[in-house]
């Protein structure tokens, strides 16, 4: 059950309801309100009990309803301390011992059982036929309340007084004096001993009520109990209270403390309500079957459920939003990051392309200037290999170094070192010339092809060649 949700206790008369939401959680009897509705003398009872349960939606809340005691049967067990058998196993021995006739058989049965004195266990045992039990969920379904309990009314009512008993084992006479019926319960603050229910009520002459002596005489013998408690809903008179009082010689105290919130007529209610709230009923004795509680607590938690589920689901979609976001959000960095990436290798690339063209201008603008600088010792040079070269020889290239330093680059088809060391022989000894120097040769075809006949043979040179200082005019 949920802690904070009501639980609502519903007393069915013939022309009556009575209701009183109790919370859980609360203190004390935890009343959160009660209220009545009566029929009036054409209504009909079902059609008009539904219309005022939907306008006070008490089917959103679990219900109790009563079980008239007249339809039950009571029955006091005793569980002997050194008995080594289970509550459960003496309860099943003492069900042998009833009458095995089909209207016995075709009963249903619960029991509560409580330590009455120091080593003497004390049960209840309560049957009842269960097309009475049907008869009060059909009356229900009826009705469209959620069922969570359907309790004897002299348990409730014990229930709801329990609160009012002295802390010992002395038992005490509950009376709830209705019209027309009456619950009886003897009972102490630890658990019930003896239920009925009277048909027989404040509508009839004192003698009725006073025969509880004489009824039941061997259960106030077995049980006898010290005081009487006796609440109404109807007007009682005195002399019916003296003459209930003589007969039982017993003190009689009329309503009880536990109710002075609380009109004596919702005892029932209230009582129905606390006999299924946790840890607060003594006697938990209920004929309702598991199924139709846990149909109940399903229809009252299936609202919950839809608005978890709707959250649950909000929550799911909010999240797949939140990673698609972050999914495009981190693609589109990436992206990012890649034309980034791009940029800079194009500019490393550009940067790269102008640092070699800058180098080459340089490296040409270096010649040019050597050339432009010094154009008579170009002239010189050109002059000088042009005239000393042989006519199968030929330059491809002249650079210069510095002022009077240049480098010839050259094909020669003359044989080396013989005719070629000749030129660079006659180069030497040029007065043009301060120094000669052969840095290079080496064959223009592959190795292979040089000593092949018919081939020719030509040769790479590079040369260096230093002028000698031009005479100042």
């Amino acid at each position: 059950m949920f802690a904070e949700t009501p639980i609502v206790g519903l007393d069915f008369s013939d022309d009556t309801l009575r209701a009183v939401w109790l919370k859980q959680g609360g203190r004390g009897h935890g009343v959160v309100k009660f209220k009545t509705f009566s029929l009036g003398p054409t209504e009909d009872r079902i059609s008009t009990f539904y219309r005022w349960i939907q306008r006070r939606r008490i089917d959103y809340f679990p219900c109790v309803m009563a079980l008239s005691g007249k339809l039950l049967v009571f029955r006091s067990v005793p569980l002997p301390a050194d008995d080594p058998r289970s509550p459960e196993q003496i309860i099943g021995m003492e069900l042998r011992t009833l009458d095995t006739s089909d209207s016995v058989t075709d009963m249903q049965y619960q029991f509560s059982f409580f330590e009455w004195k120091p080593g003497y266990r004390q049960a209840l045992l309560a049957l009842v036929r269960s097309d009475a039990v049907t008869q009060h969920l059909q009356e229900a379904e009826a009705f469209r309340v959620g069922l969570y309990g359907l309790v004897p009314s002299p348990v409730a009512f014990y229930n709801a007084m329990v609160a009012t008993l002295p802390n010992d084992t002395t038992p005490t006479l509950l009376l709830r004096i209705g019209s027309e019926n009456t619950d009886m319960a003897i009972g102490t603050h630890r658990g019930l001993l003896f239920a009925r229910s009277l048909a027989c009520g404040s509508n009839r002459e004192p003698e009725a009520l006073g025969s509880i002596a004489d009824i039941y005489g061997l259960y106030l013998k077995k049980f006898p109990p010290v005081r009487g408690i006796i609440v109404s809903g109807d007007p009682v008179s005195k002399d019916m209270l003296n003459h209930i009082g003589r007969h039982l010689n017993l003190p009689i105290v009329y309503s009880a403390p536990a109710l002075s919130n609380l009109p004596a007529e919702f005892a029932l209610a209230y009582g129905l309500a606390l006999s299924v709230s946790p840890n607060k009923s003594t006697c938990p004795i209920s004929f309702l079957p598991s199924t139709v509680r846990d149909e109940t607590l399903l229809r009252l938690r299936k609202p919950f459920w839809s608005v978890a589920a709707i959250s649950f689901i909000l929550t799911l979609v909010l999240m797949l939003i939140y990673v698609l976001l972050e999914m495009t959000q981190e693609r589109s960095v990436m992206e990012q990051e890649a034309r980034n990436a791009l940029h800079k290798q194009e500019a490393a690339a550009a940067h790269e392309a102008f640092v070699a063209r800058e180098t080459y201008l340089r490296n040409v603008d270096g010649a040019l200037l050597d050339t432009l600088r010094f154009p008579s010792l170009v002239r010189r040079t050109i002059t000088l290999v042009k005239d000393t070269l042989p006519p199968s020889d030929w330059a491809t290239s002249i650079q210069s170094g510095n002022a009077r330093e240049f480098i010839v680059e050259g094909i020669t088809a003359q044989k080396i070192p013989d005719a070629f060391n000749t030129w660079v022989a006659t180069l030497k000894a040029s007065p043009e010339t301060e120094l000669v120097e052969l840095l290079d040769t080496h064959p223009v075809l592959p190795g292979s092809l040089i000593n092949q006949p018919k081939v020719a043979v030509f040769s790479h040179f590079t040369v260096r060649i230093v002028l000698t200082p031009t005479p100042t005019p």
